[in-house]
């Protein structure tokens, strides 16, 4: 029954729109699962929807995500995929004693630390990604996503693009005592 209250109460926050993807700056991360089936989405109430997409396909269980980040500097996107496995580098797993692995994309290493025990310390991704966009202070311009990537549903597999700067940050979690991994990504985006 939580699922299903958890997915609903997602769409309430969650639009469907069209982003424009050639629109400028060219600084768009984009999010693709596949058989990914638990996911929470937090943005600001207004947020422009020009900026900020995701779409559900439940014919393909598939969810996509589309975020133009406001960067502070211009830098290169780079890409990284998360699958039921653990990683082949785990670079943050001393930061929390429950964690099996950590794989992260964040520059701001005391915001790295809180989203790790927002995500351990939650048992659903819309608890994790409010409690992360509360902890920023609810801006009008971030969004943040969760994604339970559980190995018991088939083959999951997520391909994201990540920037390192310091308005985006993205960490893939394992913690000990739940079967399933997360990957949380936190975006500041163009309003």
């Amino acid at each position: 029954m939580w699922f299903l209250l958890s997915f609903v109460f997602v769409f309430a926050f969650v639009r469907a729109d069209n982003c424009n993807l050639n629109q400028f700056p060219s600084s768009w991360a984009s999010i693709n699962t596949k058989n990914v089936f638990l996911y929470g989405v937090t943005t600001p109430a207004n947020y422009p929807n020009t900026s900020f997409c995701s779409q559900y396909d439940t014919t393909s269980n598939s969810i996509t995500v589309h975020s133009h980040i406001h960067l502070a500097r211009q830098n290169m996107v780079y890409n990284d995929t998360v699958t039921a496995g653990p990683p082949s580098v785990s670079n943050c797993a001393n930061f929390n004693s429950q964690l099996t692995y950590c794989k992260n994309h964040c520059i701001d290493t005391a915001f790295l630390k809180r989203v790790i025990d927002i995500g351990v310390g939650n048992s659903l991704p819309l608890a994790v990604s409010n409690a992360i966009y509360q902890y920023l202070g609810s801006p009008p311009d971030w969004t943040v996503s969760t994604f339970q990537v559980d190995p018991a549903k088939g083959t999951p597999e997520i391909d994201y693009e990540y920037y390192n700067d310091k308005y985006f940050c993205a960490v893939q979690i394992k913690a000990s005592n739940v079967p399933y991994s997360r990957l949380i990504v936190a975006t500041r985006i163009i309003t």
